[in-house]
């Protein structure tokens, strides 16, 4: 398990009893780990984006904003994006090598539809280059040979309902938000979280995908961000 660098900032709510945190982290990656993270994150996490009912259909969540960038060297998304996957892959062979061909494959949320008082639906759409064979799903890209993975990126905000007013009633804002930029060399975290009514509220409990990509992080490098953040956090408390 890595000793991991990291940083916590963290503002209380004094009136209600809440907090606003956002936990940073940066760690360098050694050769292979991208594809690591690009299979733990494509196979276990994304899936999860969207209900078991619609398959592109997501509910309270969707993609980061555009401007949300931790790695500011990679495509600029042109929509909310869950996640999007780069690098060559090998179209031909010219007799005594692989002919490479730059890919990406992107997933893109857009506003879909309120559901009732207290929900909000988004549709995952996904694109991919043209070079990618159509018989090789999206899930399978990051362990698929011959592909070389040069960057991937992931990132989903949570909604709750909140109730502003007798007039206005309730309405969805995001409570908390993963961002994960990944190169070949390194890799960048960042998490927020806005309990504005509960001192002991546990997102990682509380919103599934959220412990999962943070399983999913774990799993591929051996780096802990549930228990870090937790253990920061109680610290702050004290």
């Amino acid at each position: 398990m890595r000793d991991l660098k990291s940083t916590l900032n963290l503002k209380r709510n004094w009136l209600l009893g809440g907090f606003f945190a956002e936990y940073g982290l940066s760690l360098p990656l050694e050769d292979g780990a991208l594809s690591d993270i690009t299979s733990a994150f494509l196979e276990q996490v994304v899936p999860l984006a969207t209900t078991p009912e619609k398959l592109s259909t997501m509910l309270d969540l969707k993609g980061r904003n555009p401007q949300d960038l931790l790695l500011t060297d990679l495509p600029v998304p042109i929509e909310d994006e869950l996640f999007l996957f780069g690098g060559e892959i090998a179209t031909d062979f010219d007799g005594s090598d692989f002919v490479w061909s730059p890919f990406t494959a992107s997933g893109g949320s857009r506003f879909a539809s309120f559901e009732g008082a207290h929900h909000i639906t988004h549709s995952l759409q996904v694109l991919r280059s043209r070079e990618i064979p159509d018989w090789l799903p999206t899930a399978l890209l990051g362990r698929s040979i011959p592909i070389v993975p040069r960057f991937f990126r992931f990132g989903v905000e949570h909604f709750r309902s909140n109730f502003i007013s007798a007039a206005l009633g309730y309405t969805p804002s995001v409570t908390e938000s993963f961002l994960m930029d990944a190169s070949t060399h390194r890799v960048i975290v960042r998490l927020v979280i806005d309990s504005q009514f509960s001192r002991n509220y546990d997102s990682f409990f509380s919103v599934p995908i959220l412990k999962l990509a943070a399983a999913a992080f774990n799993r591929a490098l051996g780096a802990d961000i549930e228990g870090d953040f937790t253990r920061q956090l109680l610290s702050h408390r004290r």
